[in-house]
């Protein structure tokens, strides 16, 4: 009679494969924490909105002389400046998390390493922005330039956009300097070939202060 061996095998691909799932589901449930405490949109102040910045637009007609120019200047003057974000990460507020309410430990370590407290909306002075918005334009010959400024606002985040319409922009007509017979009118008619200042160029204030200068200088020599 032949005699019939059973032998057992172990459930060898039973075991890794439900491991590598609950892995892979662990690893997602730790991921998508991270993605919310990295947003750092949790840690905003009930009742308050992360600012996440401005845009700032030049309502013109027509495309102004210089306007890359006049755009970087009106970007230059807009305050507060936000939290930095990589790829919608804001990694500095988990950071300052960790030491709120900390005056010593790890979680102090870290925040003043590594973190950055929430720039809140509640902290833009868009008036104040405008204001100088403003003062930028009648720099360059736009002094009947006007600036406005919209909030738009998310469930927890908030943007201040600004628009600026500077309408016409002044132009020099024409140049003239002392006709006296005075001493320093000879002299600052002297400098004359070598000024800054051309008939049909826009008011510059940067133009009109290095020509003073220009001057000045021409004067003590």
């Amino acid at each position: 009679m032949k005699r019939i061996y059973l032998i057992k095998k172990p459930l060898t691909n039973f075991r890794p494969a439900t491991a590598g799932r609950l892995a892979r589901r662990s690893a997602a449930a730790l991921g998508g924490l991270l993605l919310a405490s990295c947003s750092g949109l949790k840690y905003i102040p009930e009742g308050q909105k992360l600012y996440t910045g401005s845009k700032v637009t030049i309502d013109a007609p027509t495309k102004l002389r210089n306007q890359a120019a006049l755009q970087t200047e009106l970007e230059t003057v807009v305050r507060p400046a936000p939290n930095g974000s990589i790829l919608g990460l804001r990694p500095k507020l988990y950071f300052w998390h960790l030491g709120v309410g900390k005056e010593k430990g790890l979680g102090h370590f870290l925040a003043n390493k590594f973190g950055e407290a929430p720039v809140l909306l509640s902290q833009v002075q868009a008036k104040q922005t405008r204001g100088l918005m403003t003062n930028r334009l009648q720099n360059r010959g736009y002094f009947h330039g006007s600036v406005s400024s919209e909030v738009k606002e998310e469930e927890k985040t908030a943007q201040v956009n600004y628009t600026a319409r500077p309408g016409q922009q002044y132009l020099i007509q024409d140049v003239r300097f002392p006709q006296g017979d005075s001493a320093l009118s000879k002299a600052i008619r002297n400098t004359q070939p070598a000024t800054l200042l051309k008939a049909g160029e826009p008011y510059d204030l940067d133009v009109f202060t290095n020509e003073r200068v220009r001057i000045d200088l021409a004067l003590k020599n």
